[in-house]
């Protein structure tokens, strides 16, 4: 069964009693996560109206851990496992994420049912109100002076950056947008006050989501900086309704973190230990559910079948090389209609004529293209991979529904996307990508800082 669990799930006759209609949405308790839950319910209620929609927001352990940075942390299903352990328990029907904080290898027992049409995946760069209002010249990164300090959270961001704007420096900064902000313009670093943020880098959907597109000092060009696999895209995950869904392997992870960390600190100042959070979680495992079916049949209904093939590919590279939010990974994935002989194929890709000759003609060729970059965390060295492969036929570019883009040709794409990701692994591992990766494993387990610690300026030269 893969991630979409599409398999022989059919629709049941929808609520039977009164309590069944409210189906319960876990989300992260920010303010992001939040709106991003509300467009996904929207989207629901405006297609099964006689359904309603509870929305239980919560802090994972990605919210409550802010003083060490994702790079040490290193462990995935940071901002997912509280989120399903509300499922197994039930208190959830199901969560809504960004798909960038998915593990790409889900828990038994759940399901990425959809993905929602993806908003611009690109990189922003949102610089300080000092920096706008005292060097009005300052349009790029380029343009900052040498030890300026830029914000991050993201070795894959800050592994790029360096890459091609070595006079800066890069600071991890932690928390949500609005967090990230403030440390942009009111909270200098404590230990070091002269050491104010020149700029931060961040997720443009989220700005977009978030209504502060105006903030954006300027976008990242794809080619500046390739993005996070999944960036962009939200996810809906539920329970499968086989069942079989059950608190071991959430907990895992969470059992790694706590080894590391200990207690953690909820926004509202108290501690919590890790160990905890399956107070609420049933040990024994779900089993088969009409309304889990019902469910899932629902959720499908908001796949974007484009996003999902190209998310599928990024998905599955990082899959492949084990890698996770902690390591710089960078994908750019779209597909373009061409008329290229040469794209790579090893199946016949042309969805059968039905009945009523809906596919006849010469469509274009419809072509999914890929480049993935993997990057030593100070940016010194690169491997780069493109590559593409090519789709279904079809007699026009598909919308997401099932009338434009039937299942027939989304299954070709989706084994298309997969045999794409496979050769871009493989091409990426001969040009020493895996022996990157497996250094920044070794260095993170080993203890050591995997990611520069920025503690003061260059010292300037003076002059005599």
């Amino acid at each position: 069964m893969g991630e979409s669990g599409r398999e022989g799930i059919e629709p049941s006759d929808g609520p039977q009693h009164s309590d069944d209609k409210v189906f319960n949405v876990g989300t992260r308790n920010s303010k992001l996560a939040l709106v991003q839950t509300e467009m996904v319910v929207e989207q629901l209620v405006r297609l099964h109206k006689e359904w309603s929609f509870k929305i239980n927001s919560m802090a994972t352990t990605g919210d409550k851990v802010l003083d060490v940075a994702l790079s040490k942390i290193g462990t995935k299903a940071l901002f997912t496992k509280e989120l399903e352990l509300a499922l197994v328990a039930k208190t959830a029907d199901f969560v809504v994420h960004s798909l960038k904080d998915m593990p790409t290898t889900l828990p038994k027992g759940m399901v990425l049912a959809a993905t929602l049409e993806r908003e611009d995946p690109r990189d922003s760069v949102v610089f300080s109100d000092e920096v706008k209002r005292t060097k009005p010249h300052v349009k790029t990164l380029a343009d900052l002076p040498e030890g300026a300090v830029v914000g991050t959270s993201s070795v894959r961001r800050s592994a790029q950056m360096r890459r091609k704007f070595p006079h800066l420096l890069f600071r991890d900064v932690r928390g949500n947008v609005q967090t990230r902000l403030a440390k942009l313009n009111h909270l200098p670093d404590p230990t070091d006050p002269t050491l104010p943020f020149s700029a931060i880098l961040l997720a443009h959907s989220g700005l977009i989501r978030l209504h502060l597109q105006h903030i954006v000092s300027y976008t990242l060009d794809e080619d500046e900086s390739l993005y996070a696999v999944g960036q962009g895209a939200l996810a809906v995950e539920c329970r499968h309704p086989d069942g079989g869904a059950s608190v071991d392997d959430i907990l895992q992870v969470a059992g790694e973190v706590e080894a590391k960390f200990g207690a953690v600190v909820q926004s509202n100042g108290e501690t919590s230990d890790v160990k905890d959070f399956d107070a609420d979680a049933s040990a024994a495992p779900t089993f088969p559910s009409k309304r889990d079916a019902h469910l899932l049949a629902l959720i499908r209904t908001l796949e974007h079948r484009p996003t999902r093939v190209r998310v599928e590919c990024e998905r599955q590279v990082m899959r492949r090389l084990e890698g996770g939010c902690s390591v710089p990974l960078g994908v750019r994935t779209e597909i373009v209609e061409s008329s290229l002989p040469n794209v790579s194929t090893d199946v016949d890709t042309k969805v059968p004529n039905d009945s009523n000759g809906t596919h006849t003609g010469i469509p274009p060729r419809r072509v999914l293209h890929m480049t993935a970059a993997v990057w030593t965390l100070d940016g010194s060295t690169e491997t780069r991979v493109s590559d593409s492969e090519a789709l279904a036929t079809l007699p026009s570019s598909p919308s997401s529904s099932d009338a434009t883009y039937p299942d027939a040709a989304f299954d070709l794409d989706l084994e298309a996307a997969h045999r794409l990701a496979e050769r871009v692994v493989a091409a990426l591992e001969n040009a020493g990508a895996r022996a990157i990766l497996d250094e920044i494993k070794g260095k993170r387990e080993r203890g050591e800082v995997v990611l520069e610690d920025v503690s003061k300026r260059p010292k300037k030269k003076t002059a005599g």
